[in-house]
C-alpha cells in the first residue's frame, strides 16, 4: 500500500490508501 498513490487498491504495487 502507497501513502499519495493514485491507486485505491490496497494490495497492489503502489496501491494505497491516500488516493487524493
Amino acid at each position: 500500500s502507497g501513502e499519495d498513490n493514485m491507486c485505491h487498491s490496497a494490495g497492489t504495487i503502489g496501491g494505497g490508501e491516500g488516493n487524493k
